[in-house]
């Protein structure tokens, strides 16, 4: 695919302050051993796309030592490959970490300039998904496109209170207009924030609104080329998990323990998910242990009951603890006797012993990095 990939690793419009309090948007654990950029970048390489620009704002050190250099994505290369676009200050922009993503964009023009793709494409890490972007390559062309927007009409776990961008799209499949709203529309085209031009087209469009702050690359840029006409809208059949929320995180992540959203997702025609390998010793099960619908990582060591959960890498659930409904990620301790239902742990959380921690789906408990209760 002769294409450059664009990653926005920011948060944009999402509603997750718990979890991206020490690392950013696209470093959110996922599914057992995953992060979110893991998808984003699988269905790049899978799609043969091999210059790939990672556009990080802050809080980004935990991408950086997961991602390493790209060689667990073939990116890894003398020529190209994953290269880390940090914040810098240029003459409009004294402060790199206040600014919008289509300003991000603007700052990092000299990357633009510097691969030498036919087209570019510009993608944000929600939602989870598993797609095959030479197919919307092949859309683009045969219609002469000048901006191919992807889209889905099921957006799976979406919450109401986030801002997403609905489309209006005519009967052949062009872009009529666009809204950036929390109200969503029942069998909507929902964007799903990928975006494919030519790479000489964008360059022209940064440039013709150089020295500009603060602008909106869905309310401001989009629009334009709509009224200019050749936008599209390619539509999607695959799974789009949405995880913007903490409800909506926990919600995507119970969803993996359908048989049917793990096909969708990890056993794909488009290609695997490929993530950092972590050499661990096999999941250790007590005596004792009850284990129901749940996706275990390894490294973990099981004593109690686990039911309906996700358990991360370096877990420990005591003897007599009871875990349903719940994520608990790395490195954390659940104590003999305690109890969690509906709730969300993030690494390295201890739990003492007996203790009762309850949410409901809409409301998880929520444990930050490092807590003790």
């Amino acid at each position: 695919m002769d294409a450059a990939g664009i990653i926005l690793a920011d948060t944009g419009a999402v509603n997750v302050p718990e979890l991206i309090r020490k690392r950013t948007l696209a470093a959110i654990p996922f599914g057992a051993r995953y992060r979110l950029i893991d998808f984003v970048l699988s269905n790049m390489t899978n799609s043969g796309i091999s210059n790939v620009g990672m556009v990080a704002r802050e809080n980004y050190q935990s991408l950086m030592v997961h991602t390493g250099s790209g060689a667990v994505w073939d990116l890894e290369r003398k020529s190209g490959g994953l290269v880390f676009l940090p914040p810098f200050s240029t003459e409009q922009n004294t402060n790199g970490l206040k600014r919008s993503r289509f300003n991000a964009l603007m700052e990092n023009e000299s990357y633009l300039r510097m691969v030498h793709n036919k087209y570019v494409l510009i993608t944000s890490c929600i939602p989870v998904m598993n797609v095959d972007y030479n197919k919307m390559l092949q859309f683009h062309e045969a219609h002469n496109a000048r901006m191919t927007i992807m889209y889905t009409n099921y957006p799976m776990n979406a919450q109401e209170d986030i801002a997403r961008t609905w489309m209006d799209v005519d009967r052949e499949g062009r872009v009529s207009g666009i809204d950036v709203t929390r109200q969503g529309r029942l069998g909507g085209h929902c964007a799903v924030g990928a975006f494919l031009m030519e790479r000489e087209d964008l360059l022209d469009i940064l440039g013709s609104y150089e020295g500009q702050r603060n602008l909106s690359f869905r309310k401001d840029v989009v629009p334009k080329l709509i009224e200019q006409g050749g936008v599209w809208a390619y539509g999607v059949d695959e799974i789009a998990l949405y995880l913007d929320t903490l409800p909506g995180y926990l919600a995507s992540s119970l969803s993996l323990l359908r048989a049917d959203v793990r096909q969708a997702l990890f056993h794909s025609e488009n290609g695997p998910v490929i993530t950092k390998v972590s050499d661990s010793a096999p999941t250790h099960y007590g005596s004792h242990a009850s284990v129901v619908n749940s996706l275990i990582a390894d490294g973990a060591v099981i004593e109690g009951n686990v039911s309906n959960s996700i358990i991360f890498r370096g877990v420990h659930i005591g003897k007599d603890a009871i875990v349903s409904n719940s994520v608990v990620m790395q490195d954390s301790t659940v104590s003999d006797g305690a109890r969690l239902n509906y709730a969300v742990l993030d690494k390295s959380v201890y739990i003492n012993s007996d203790r009762i921690l309850s949410g409901y789906i809409t409301h998880p408990f929520f444990c930050k990095r490092d807590d003790r209760i």
